[in-house]
């Protein structure tokens, strides 16, 4: 099982946009730049958190529903990237195990942001 708190500090709580980016930024080149199957997945993780973070206040301020975990948003997001940003097979195999593909995914191909998505696949 994959424990965020050792991968994100435990004192960021996403609402610092700036400390947002920073953390996309640092899991990118984390998943860019390693070899290593773990760091990649921490990698990913950083970035995924990151979009959560965003999604979660953007869809508060919009008054739509919204995980408030982050597992459940990780498999919606898994879902959306098809192969975006996640080239490794083995890397995404393994999120997916841990995370899963939801079964009524809410966030659209290519987006980061979770709502009711299009109808269209």
């Amino acid at each position: 099982m994959i424990d965020l708190t050792k991968i994100i500090q435990t004192t960021f709580d996403g609402s610092d946009m700036e400390q947002r980016e920073s953390i996309k930024i640092e899991g990118s080149k984390q998943y860019k730049n390693s070899s290593d199957v773990n760091q990649k997945i921490n990698g990913i993780i950083k970035i995924m958190y990151s979009h959560y973070c965003r999604s979660l206040e953007a869809a508060n301020s919009q008054k739509r529903k919204h995980p408030q975990n982050f597992k459940e948003y990780a498999g919606h997001w898994l879902w959306s990237d098809d192969d975006r940003i996640i080239d490794d097979i083995n890397v995404k195999n393994i999120l997916i195990k841990e995370y899963g593909y939801p079964s009524e995914p809410k966030i659209n191909k290519g987006e980061s942001y979770y709502y009711q998505r299009n109808k269209s696949i």
